[in-house]
């Protein structure tokens, strides 16, 4: 609409009247003088329209995103269906490992759970992770858990530190110091910590004015309530990523993966985080569409109280992520007097494996120029990159995949390994993770031990510890009554073996 002042209005209004009359007044117009009836009467009517203009003026910028004022910005967005990001804190992958030669607890005097144990990173930032409840661990058993960054310098009203929101990079270390911070709580002798590079799980600021109103300019699946379920939950403290997918077919079900498929009206609800009970009652809050329950072992379930339901309880069906492997291929060329190959390849596999090899959050797609791009940042003089392919790993086996890959719903991307070529002949391989452990089943005195595809398994029963020197599993074997079994895997195409298992006979 064309904005006009006051006086604009009344000059048109009396130019229209005086159009009006002209046939009949030969011409006379309207005195325009505060004496004249209709001059005034005309006055009235533009102040009038006046603020009617006004109103509409100030209802079209309170409801437009690009214009209206931040306080304003919140009612556009509910009424969009939408709310701004909040940031995240940064979290911590630690491993809790018992190197005790005994079954233990993590925690001793301890009679109420849940616990709270710390890291002390620095005297800025901490990470706090939480034991739910008891658990055994067995010689040589680990665990891993979600730590989240806590500001030491500020003390909320419970007593214990507030988030710490935004970024702070932690280099991956062998051993940390780890202590309860629930009264009481001692950490049992034997337990050792580690933890991971935080380079791919860093927290972020809150979404700013800025870009909530450009998303909200540039988001046109609006008012969907499995969207907006689906940002309330990443909303949550402890959840690092949520991803929910509806299946509104009538005949077919939804293939997502790994022989998952969600059935006609139920809806899946991928997720990466530490889950608590505020994750079911956002889900009960937004939807009442059934959730779909996975199999173990990325299925699992909340019991959430409703007074809602009959039983006074209902399931919240949820899967963690599975993990999705793929590789890069880098061609390169590079001046040795410069800088050596393993000095090269060293410091793009330590950022490779920190940035995309301990994802937090979803992604919908992989593209090799990403990965190129990542290289280029390292800016090492003596590198060339010639080029960069995208690998499908599965079972132990790349394969190309061709410039692109669509991750599925359920699935968080993980990079397991860099392959390097300089030139036709020199080719190397450097896997992130160790070979998964194997399996030890003993029926009867019939020992079967099984491990991932692609690694070769050696064993002992007498109770010492296996290495590639030992015997080599090939088939299943006759134990007698009170063998130790142990077991170790290894694998070609990973970084290390696997852990020692054992089993008694």
């Amino acid at each position: 609409m064309i904005v006009k002042t006051f006086d604009e209005i009344t000059e048109h209004m009396e130019d229209s009247f005086d159009s009006f009359i002209a046939d009949k007044t030969d011409g006379v117009k309207i005195k325009r003088t505060n004496n004249n009836v209709v001059h005034n009467v005309l006055k009235a009517d533009g102040k009038g329209y006046e603020l009617v203009q006004a109103s509409c003026v100030a209802l079209d910028s309170k409801f437009d995103p690009a214009r209206c004022s931040e306080s304003d910005l919140v009612s556009v967005a509910k009424i969009a269906g939408t709310a701004m990001k909040k940031g995240k804190q940064t979290v911590l992958m630690i491993t809790a490992r018992n190197t005790s030669s005994q079954a233990q607890d993590i925690l001793s005097s301890v009679t109420t759970y849940p616990v709270t144990l710390r890291f002390m990173y620095s005297a800025d930032v901490w990470f706090d992770f939480t034991i739910p409840t008891a658990k055994t661990f067995a010689p040589g058993a680990s665990q891993e858990y979600f730590a989240f960054s806590v500001d030491p310098n500020n003390t909320e009203e419970d007593s214990s530190q507030s988030p710490l929101i935004g970024a702070y990079p932690v280099t991956e270390m062998s051993s940390i110091a780890v202590t309860s911070v629930t009264d009481g709580a001692v950490v049992a002798s034997g337990f050792s910590f580690s933890c991971a590079s935080t380079q791919g799980t860093l927290g972020y600021p809150p979404e700013t004015v800025l870009e909530f109103r450009k998303r909200i300019l540039e988001d046109t699946d609006r008012q969907n309530v499995l969207k907006e379920l689906e940002l309330e939950l990443n909303n949550l403290p402890t959840i690092l990523s949520a991803k929910v997918t509806f299946n509104p077919s009538i005949s077919n079900p939804y293939p997502v993966a790994h022989g998952i498929e969600i059935p006609q009206y139920q809806m899946l609800i991928s997720v990466n985080g530490d889950v608590r009970q505020d994750f079911g009652e956002t889900v009960l809050t937004k939807t009442y569409i059934p959730t779909l329950k996975v199999a173990a072992p990325y299925g699992e379930t909340l019991i959430v109280p409703s007074d809602n339901y009959t039983d006074g309880y209902v399931e919240v069906n949820y899967m963690r992520f599975i993990p999705y492997e793929y590789m890069i291929e880098i061609t390169y060329t590079s001046d040795q007097t410069l800088q050596l190959d393993d000095m090269i390849r060293n410091k793009v596999v330590s950022v490779m494996k920190g940035r995309y090899g301990n994802p937090s959050r979803y992604t919908k797609e992989l593209t090799e120029d990403m990965f190129y791009d990542t290289v280029k940042e390292l800016d090492i003089d003596s590198l060339k990159v010639l080029n960069v392919n995208l690998l499908k790993y599965d079972s132990g086996w790349a394969e190309p995949a061709g410039g692109y890959i669509a991750v599925p719903v359920s699935d968080l991307a993980r990079m397991c390994g860099v392959k390097f070529i300089n030139g036709e002949a020199e080719e190397t391989v450097v896997m992130f993770y160790q070979t998964a452990n194997p399996s030890i089943s003993i029926e009867d005195d019939t020992c079967t031990i099984t491990g991932e595809e692609g690694s070769t398994i050696y064993y002992t029963t007498d109770g010492s510890d296996p290495d590639d020197q030992s015997t080599e599993y090939t088939e299943p074997f006759t134990v007698t009554s009170g063998d130790t079994v142990k077991a170790v895997a290894y694998s070609p195409y990973r970084s290390g073996p696997s852990d020692i298992v054992e089993a008694q006979a």
